[in-house]
């Protein structure tokens, strides 16, 4: 025999994959539905999801564990622009992950060098860095795919070359596997379709150089959970 209650006006609400069965578009225009009624009534709402895109929608904050230790918290911005760890890069969305060498480093900035694969590049750049940086140490480095430009480099940024793997359209963007043989690595690069210009696609198969701002590499620090 089971039974139930309806409360009203919790001090907690508790949403457990409230919108896992809808379509995307449903569940898009529900997200900002939910926000709104949340921000109306004033009620603290914990909600459950495995969809990573939709915790950062939805939260005001967002804190992120790993076997049960809490790694890093904040607005979802700052988690994701700026994650600490290797574990929250690649946990909510995906994340480009290189090692690098520390050449010199003091607390503000660091001079790292990519690790190289094949003997042609020496790719040597500066970023920001924390206090922790130490030189001689080889450090990871984090770089989303929406910051992989393929299109022609800019001063600041880094260069590499590149043979597309593949391609995949996915309607707001182009999505493109890479292999970068300067580092031995392979990595994801997000281009925005962009209306009305005459964008390049690259098919599988394709030379590109591949490039990022050097303010755009989060340095990570070590996870001693993974």
């Amino acid at each position: 025999m089971h039974s139930r209650a309806l409360i009203t006006n919790p001090s907690v609400l508790l949403l457990d994959e409230p919108l896992g069965a809808l379509d995307k578009n449903l569940r898009e225009g529900m997200q900002f539905e939910l926000r709104q009624l949340q921000r109306r009534l004033g009620i603290t709402s914990v909600m459950v999801t495995h969809d990573q895109e939709e915790a950062l929608t939805m939260s005001d904050r967002v804190v992120v564990m790993n076997q049960g230790r809490l790694l890093q918290s904040g607005t979802p911005a700052e988690v994701y622009n700026c994650p600490r760890t290797r574990f929250v890069a690649e946990f909510l969305g995906t994340a480009n992950v290189f090692a690098c060498d520390v050449i010199d480093a003091n607390p503000k900035q660091a001079k790292l060098r990519l690790h190289a694969g094949n003997a042609g590049e020496d790719i040597q750049f500066v970023t920001k860095a924390s206090a922790e940086v130490r030189r001689a140490v080889t450090v990871e480095i984090a770089v989303r795919p929406e910051k992989l430009a393929l299109d022609a480099p800019r001063a600041n940024h880094v260069q590499m070359r590149g043979i597309v793997i593949e391609h995949v359209f996915r309607g707001a963007h182009h999505a493109y596997l890479l292999e970068l043989p300067a580092i031995n690595r392979r990595a994801y690069a997000y281009q925005q379709v962009c209306s009305g210009s005459d964008q390049p696609i690259y098919a599988a198969g394709a030379a590109v150089v591949a490039s990022f701002d050097t303010t755009d590499a989060v340095i990570l620090e070590a996870d001693d959970a993974d």
